[in-house]
């Protein structure tokens, strides 16, 4: 990969070169970077989730067998556990 530019004094011009795999190092390394921020964020947000969803389908799990005592006549199971 190469690159060219005129100098304004004197009418010359400079020519560079270099490899591909060093110019797009850094473009390389913020896409890594990218991924693994991106694994992260996404390892949290399901983490976060599946807390959320355990903390509504719990209760509603002990409403449901606390519903099923009431309808066989068990109604000594249900205390207020505070």
């Amino acid at each position: 990969m190469g690159s060219f530019a005129l100098i304004s004094t004197g009418n010359l011009g400079v020519i560079t070169a270099m490899r591909e795999t060093d110019a797009f190092a850094v473009v390389r390394s913020i896409r890594t970077l990218n991924w693994s921020l991106l694994g992260i964020a996404l390892s949290f947000a399901i983490l976060g989730i599946y807390s959320f969803s355990h903390s509504i389908s719990n209760p509603l799990k002990e409403l449901t067998l606390a519903t099923m005592q009431i309808k066989v006549g068990n109604y000594d199971t249900l205390e207020n556990q505070g």
